[in-house]
């Protein structure tokens, strides 16, 4: 009986390393698991009793936490991530000295597209109008006010979320309302018109 016992211990504990994950994505003080860890049913009572998430937050040096999920496949391509340890979602990550700040529950991220957005911030762009088509929070609008020096990016998008993200970046990166030499107007589109907002 002890022998079985250990083998189904052994077993337990093959599973649950097997369920633990072996990369995450952090911003700031967030940390984001991937979507496929502790899924495994032996996790739910320490879920249910509020334990987990606190003891993985202290292990990963985090003070927020959530989780990944499949991006919404509508056209928006909204992110789905559950917030488990937070009261928002909130976030800042820096690439190339330009922050982007977002809510990881409603705006997805890629930080795979940084090789392109380098290539963005060397274009020679002086004087020169851009047009930036599904903007998002700014992955292309701010290479090329912030380094590429556009003289205007007229930066379209449609997901509000995302409008929102946006607005703040400019402000953030300093190319935002009143810096008339790198102006930026968003083009906001919803579901039944075409909304302007000017933001230079």
């Amino acid at each position: 009986a002890a022998a079985a016992a250990a083998v189904d211990v052994g077993d337990v504990e093959a599973i649950l390393a097997y369920d633990l994950p072996n990369r995450w994505e952090k911003h700031g003080d967030m940390v984001l698991l991937p979507e496929n860890c502790f899924q495994n049913a032996v996790w739910d009572a320490l879920k249910q009793s509020q334990r987990l998430w606190p003891s993985v937050c202290a292990a990963l040096r985090a003070r927020r936490l959530g989780q990944q999920a499949v991006v919404d496949p509508g056209l928006m391509r909204e992110s789905r991530v559950q917030l488990l340890v937070g009261d928002n979602g909130w976030v800042e990550h820096t690439d190339n000295g330009i922050i982007y700040s977002f809510d990881v529950t409603k705006c997805m991220f890629s930080a795979g597209n940084i090789s392109e957005k380098l290539r963005v911030a060397n274009f020679p762009c002086l004087g020169e109008t851009v047009v930036d088509l599904f903007a998002g929070i700014g992955y292309f609008t701010l290479p090329y006010l912030v380094h590429a020096q556009a003289q205007c990016v007229h930066a379209c998008e449609w997901n509000p979320n995302a409008v929102a993200a946006l607005k703040r970046n400019l402000a953030l990166n300093g190319v935002a309302v009143g810096l008339v030499s790198m102006p930026c107007l968003v083009l906001y589109e919803n579901e039944f018109r075409v909304c302007v907002v000017l933001c230079c």
